[in-house]
C-alpha cells in the first residue's frame, strides 16, 4: 500500500447493506490488525443510525392514522365538546356551537377563491381547493354532531 493508508485507519462505518458487509471482509483480509487501533476492535461498526430510520418510518406508518384522527377538526370539536361539558355544565352546549360555528365560518372562508386571491390576480384556477363533494359531507357532519349532541344532552 502505497500511501500506507493500512496505518491511518482506525474505524470503518457503514450501514447494514450486505455489500459493506463483504467490503469489511475484503478490507479486513488486506490489513494487518496490528497496525490497527486496540488490534481491529473497532474497525467495522455499524451506523445505528440507518437502522433507527427504519424503525422510526415503521413507527410511523403505524400511528398514522392516529396522528390524523387527532390533526381532524371533527375530533377536536368531540374533545372540546367533552370538556366543556366536564368545565362548564351549564353553558356548554352554546359555547360549543359558538366554536363549531366559527369553525363552519372558517371553513367557508378558506373555502371562497376570493379570500385566497385577494390582490394576486385572476389566478384561480390554479389553486386546488376542496370540492364540492368534501363540503356538503362537511355539511352533513355538522349537521349530524349537532343533533347528535342534542339527543345525548336529552337522554341525561
Amino acid at each position: 500500500m502505497d500511501w500506507n493508508i493500512d496505518r491511518k485507519i482506525s474505524s470503518i462505518t457503514v450501514d447494514n447493506c450486505s455489500t459493506n458487509d463483504a467490503m469489511i471482509d475484503l478490507l479486513w483480509d488486506k490489513l494487518d490488525s496490528t497496525s490497527l487501533m486496540l488490534g481491529g476492535d473497532l474497525f467495522h461498526m455499524r451506523c445505528c443510525v440507518h437502522i433507527l430510520n427504519l424503525i422510526v418510518e415503521d413507527g410511523l406508518d403505524v400511528i398514522k392514522v392516529g396522528v390524523s384522527a387527532v390533526l381532524d377538526p371533527r375530533y377536536k370539536i368531540n374533545v372540546l365538546e367533552f370538556y366543556f361539558r366536564l368545565l362548564f355544565p351549564t353553558t356548554y352546549k352554546e359555547d360549543v356551537e359558538k366554536v363549531r360555528a366559527l369553525c363552519y365560518k372558517l371553513f367557508k372562508k378558506y373555502q371562497s377563491p376570493s379570500s385566497m386571491m385577494e390582490g394576486i390576480g385572476d389566478s384561480s384556477s390554479q389553486l386546488s381547493s376542496i370540492d364540492e363533494e368534501s363540503r356538503s359531507k362537511y355539511d352533513v357532519y355538522m349537521l349530524r354532531e349537532s343533533k347528535r349532541s342534542r339527543t345525548i344532552d336529552t337522554a341525561k
